[in-house]
């Protein structure tokens, strides 16, 4: 639905009948940045931009609230259908996210940028910002700055970003086939999240209570009873590190995979944020995938969160690396450690 790389300003890929002719207008043609102040701090919700989430309440993204109330004045107001952008870098957001408001009036940190579409009918900029057709302009326009992991770039440019624009009849039949995909997503993550409280619920009975030695369930004509071994006799923990943040070369063209608790998701780990060099890497131990990792500390409740490497990887200093001396299953692992997390 999109247009091509090489072909963006003339004609998309796809086009639905009677479409119109295509044009590139800069965002400040359709969209004002919008820099009004929470004077008096008279907003109190505060909201950030998560890569994966889009637009969320600050406090449910971290478990708790990171800014003071008292120290809010600064930060813009955002209304619903405004756009966020941040400018903090990640595996899955590599120039930062651009994501709409759909929570309601809220605040956000002055470090991001704000912007409102002068047409409020603008269903198809969501889904062209949750492209990648943008990307090479932000990358163009902008540097890392002092830290390696944010982008770097003025108001100026960041409005004179280039747009594709058509009728809005044409756009409004791009959002409505796309959203109806995203409907079908949210259904069938339902029926996932259904599964996983079925799953939670046979955990109850596939391993034994503290203090017991049999599972209230038994798989096939299984009727011996459990033992119990301590982690460290079957298992050789290890421990990662964070390399220097100061040294950007460190970070700068990742080509491994470097895991923090953040990452761990108490399942298959499939993605994580950022990478290290190779030079980060020569001080760094590479764990190999089905390692099962578990987080020793950190805020935000992350204590006791797990995740298994599909992909070698390496962590940082909060992380425990579990890899089995015997042949030992790591899913069995990670499951009895999450039923376990208390």
């Amino acid at each position: 639905m999109f247009m091509s790389k090489e072909n963006i300003g003339v004609v998309p890929r796809y086009r639905f009948p009677e479409s119109g002719e295509w044009e590139i207008v800069s965002l400040s043609f359709l969209a004002d940045k919008i820099v009004t102040k929470n004077k008096d701090a008279i907003v109190k919700r505060v909201l950030t931009n998560s890569a994966t989430n889009g637009v969320i309440d600050q406090a449910d993204y971290f478990d708790r609230e990171i800014v003071s109330k008292d120290n809010i004045d600064g930060y813009f107001i955002v209304n619903e259908g405004d756009f966020v952008y941040n400018p903090r870098i990640s595996t899955s957001a590599p120039v930062g996210p651009i994501s709409r408001n759909e929570l309601g009036q809220g605040i956000m940190s002055p470090l991001y940028t704000v912007f409102r579409f002068k047409n409020i009918n603008n269903g198809f900029y969501k889904h062209y910002f949750n492209s990648n057709f943008w990307h090479d302009y932000i990358k163009n326009r902008s540097n890392t700055g002092a830290r390696h992991d944010r982008i770097s770039i003025t108001s100026d440019n960041f409005m004179k970003m280039p747009m594709p624009h058509n009728s809005e009849t044409e756009q409004q039949k791009i959002a409505d086939c796309l959203t109806s995909l995203d409907e079908l997503i949210a259904t069938e993550n339902k029926k996932l999240e259904a599964l996983k409280s079925h799953k939670k619920g046979l955990m109850q009975k596939l391993f034994p209570f503290e203090g017991e030695i049999k599972p209230q369930l038994r798989l096939g004509s299984f009727d011996e009873s459990w033992k119990q071994r301590k982690l460290g006799e079957i298992y050789n923990i290890y421990s990662g590190q964070t390399p220097f943040r100061g040294d950007s070369d460190n970070f700068l063209n990742p080509t491994t995979a470097w895991i923090k608790t953040t990452d761990l998701n108490n399942t298959s780990i499939t993605e994580n944020e950022e990478g290290i060099s190779d030079k980060a890497l020569k001080k760094l131990k590479l764990l190999p995938a089905g390692t099962v990792l578990v987080a020793m500390y950190g805020g935000f409740n992350q204590i006791g969160r797990t995740g298994m490497l599909t992909y070698p990887a390496t962590t940082n200093q909060a992380i425990s690396a579990l890899s089995p001396i015997a042949d030992i299953d790591p899913f069995f692992l990670i499951t009895q450690l999450n039923h376990r997390v208390k």
